[in-house]
């Protein structure tokens, strides 16, 4: 769907059928009656978050109050009579708020069981990190923030200083330190006794310069795990045992940009770790590659 006005002259005079595929960010302030009819149905994938942002937010700023609505709310002002169905794989209550009860549920314990994705078992472990006063008020008024839906220009630059300052919080050097020692420490072990025995291990990172410091961190610690080495089988292509798998930035340290990989590279990346004999058994990733590696093998440990 090209823009809001495609989206309407679509639907004009047109008393059923077709499918159309739009985003959220289509239905702004500036938005009008789409069509009354009641013989449609809107779907909408990741109903857990801005699908949901029907209420007024009230907002005291430098400029005075201010009231904003979510893109739900014009959403739903467009469709008045549409049935609406949400696909999430987090609900929260606002979810059921706006979308009903649960038509059906697909449970991570039926996902495993079908093998469409790997067990994962957890193990809390807590990389502290002391803060001063100011730290811990940024921290509350980060997930204040998280509350408000992010709709208006507004919102979303606060939800950006709001992330910067979290950034800084996650990538305080002390906790990056900490999580490699004890990362590495607690892999070894458990390799050595034969509870992980692919040694495979993936972190996820909330950002791309957190990812970069961890590496160093743990390479750090153990300057062998960078050498490229043969798998377990001929065949296998020969590589480090930990890898950061993620796209290179125009703002690389050329060490960083030399380190990262192109496309078909990452490629290869994922069938490796996905080899149990592959060298490769240490990931280390920014948010989206989780979702396809989560077909790897069986009893893969995975921090966070």
């Amino acid at each position: 769907m090209e823009n809001r006005d495609n989206l309407k002259e679509l639907l004009k005079g047109r008393n059923s059928g077709g499918v159309f595929l739009t985003t959220i960010h289509k239905f702004t302030e500036d938005t009008d009656l789409l069509t009354d009819r009641g013989n449609i149905i809107c779907i909408s994938d990741e109903a857990h978050r801005s699908q949901v942002n029907v209420d007024m937010k009230v907002r005291v700023t430098y400029d005075g109050v201010k009231k904003t609505f979510g893109f739900a709310k014009y959403l739903h002002d467009s469709l008045p009579n549409a049935t609406y169905v949400g696909f999430t794989g987090t609900p929260i209550d606002a979810t059921l708020d706006v979308f009903g009860e649960v038509v059906d549920a697909y449970t991570m314990t039926e996902s495993v069981k079908d093998e469409i994705t790997v067990r994962i078992v957890y193990e809390g472990r807590a990389a502290k990190v002391i803060l001063n006063n100011s730290k811990l008020q940024d921290i509350e008024k980060y997930y204040a923030d998280c509350v408000a839906d992010g709709a208006s220009e507004y919102q979303v630059g606060e939800s950006k200083r709001a992330n910067t300052r979290m950034n800084s919080i996650l990538g305080d050097p002390d906790r990056i330190q900490a999580i490699a020692e004890d990362f590495v420490h607690h892999y070894e072990m458990r390799v050595g006794e034969g509870s992980s025995v692919k040694g495979k291990a993936m972190f996820v990172t909330s950002n791309r310069q957190i990812a970069w410091q961890l590496y160093k961190a743990i390479t750090a610690l153990r300057p062998g795990w960078t050498e490229v080495k043969e798998g377990e089988d001929e065949g296998i292509k020969p590589m480090a045992r930990i890898n950061m798998v993620m796209t290179r930035g125009q703002d690389d340290p050329k060490e960083l940009w030399d380190m990262l990989s192109t496309r078909d590279d990452r490629k290869e990346l994922d069938r490796q770790f996905k080899n149990a004999r592959s060298n490769f058994k240490i990931a280390i990733v920014v948010d989206m590659w989780l979702t396809r590696i989560r077909r790897a093998l069986p009893g893969h440990h995975l921090h966070r």
